[in-house]
């Protein structure tokens, strides 16, 4: 096991290239900034406001009960499975900056507006991020290989009969 050399930077790419669809790729994301309130009323009044023209800020700053000062009442980045989907039409393509959502009804009984603030592409981890982690991982399966490989010619070689029917 010890004699397994690492792999060769090629392998490593190669690993990478083959594998960076299902392992190594970041979802699209959104940076939201949120209206929370306790009655829908004063959630669609609110968004009234918002398409009357006043400032989704300063709506956030002062009706949300989940505003902060250190996050500007801002949350995320967030995935499409937040709040177990509710926000989905979030992600339609097209969708940019300053979209502001119907009301929300969230779990806990309140109710939130949402407006994106940023969008976070979809995509790849960079190889140069990955480099170490997939070096390791393909060390590792080569040192397994090793491993299996010199066990059963140990057992070749003694003639040893491995009775499993008794485990």
């Amino acid at each position: 096991v010890n004699n397994v050399p690492p792999p060769d930077s090629v392998l490593i790419r190669d690993y990478y290239t083959n594998n960076r669809q299902e392992k190594y790729l970041v979802p699209l994301s959104l940076k939201l900034e949120e209206v929370c309130v306790d009655d829908f009323a004063l959630a669609d009044s609110l968004l009234g406001l918002y398409i009357d023209g006043e400032s989704f800020s300063v709506l956030s700053k002062n009706y949300s009960k989940n505003y902060s000062i250190e996050l500007n009442g801002l949350v995320g980045p967030v995935e499409k499975g937040f709040k177990k989907g509710a926000l989905s039409s979030f992600f339609k393509p097209g969708l940019k900056k300053g979209f502001v959502g119907d009301v929300i009804n969230n779990q806990d009984g309140t109710f939130s507006l949402y407006k994106i603030d940023r969008v976070y592409p979809e995509s790849y981890i960079p190889f140069e991020k990955v480099y170490n982690r997939i070096s390791s991982l393909l060390h590792r399966e080569k040192q397994e290989e090793a491993k299996v490989l010199s066990i059963s010619s140990f057992y070749k070689e003694f003639n040893i009969v491995k009775n499993d029917s008794i485990f």
